[in-house]
């Protein structure tokens, strides 16, 4: 079928009517995506056996991301338990064999320590307090699966490392707050809960009446 191509702009022939890249322009290695709108080299592209897919690698990622996002998917928690296995694994693997990654993670890792000890002191007794005032489940979802510690405020960001600045928090949420403002972070996630926070909030000003965060 002749019409103008999407990517050289050219009345050419195309294989179908569907088609946005002339088979000129595909058989120079080159196809438009009509998601990013953009021209990119076929390698670019997914296939399916021998035919390629219409968008680009960047935008099946964002556009699957997408989807589970709104479809629940990717908040169901064999889904984040499975994610945050496959991260840990490759993690793992990459301590092992890269020699720059594995140093970096010991510095990092040895840096922490140090730090966190000149922050303060939380004691067993203080954790198991916070584990029985938040129902021995994590501050921010409710999980009760993989408890740590989380710094409400980061240690990276001036936080302390004693009762006023710790509650329960499970992998998934540890590993996603990461060492984000807990505010902004927390009140964006699909599993926000007002009343949650109000138990955060109020835990906080327990331990120590001048917390940084406001009731909102």
């Amino acid at each position: 079928m002749i019409k103008v191509c999407s990517a050289c702009g050219q009345l050419e022939e195309h294989k179908s009517w569907k088609s946005y890249t002339c088979n000129k322009c595909l058989d120079a290695g080159l196809k438009y995506c009509p998601s990013c709108e953009e021209v990119h080299s076929i390698d670019n592209f997914h296939k399916n056996g021998h035919t390629i897919r219409s968008f680009c690698k960047k935008c099946e990622i964002k556009r699957s991301k997408e989807s589970k996002k709104a479809s629940g998917y990717a908040d169901r928690p064999e889904v984040k338990a499975k994610r945050l296995e496959d991260s840990r694994l490759c993690k793992r693997a990459k301590y092992a064999f890269d020699e720059d990654y594995r140093l970096k993670e010991i510095s990092r890792s040895h840096n922490r320590r140090c730090t966190v000890k000149q922050r303060g002191v939380f004691t067993s007794a203080e954790w198991h307090k916070a584990l029985v005032d938040f129902g021995e489940s994590c501050a921010y979802c409710g999980s009760k699966q993989g408890l740590s510690q989380d710094h409400v405020v980061p240690i990276s960001k001036g936080g302390m490392n004693n009762a006023t600045n710790i509650v329960p928090a499970c992998s998934s949420c540890n590993s996603s707050k990461s060492d984000h403002d807990m505010l902004t972070w927390y009140i964006v996630q699909s599993f926000y809960s007002d009343a949650r926070l109000q138990r955060i909030v109020f835990y906080l000003k327990e331990v120590m009446p001048s917390v940084p965060y406001r009731s909102v």
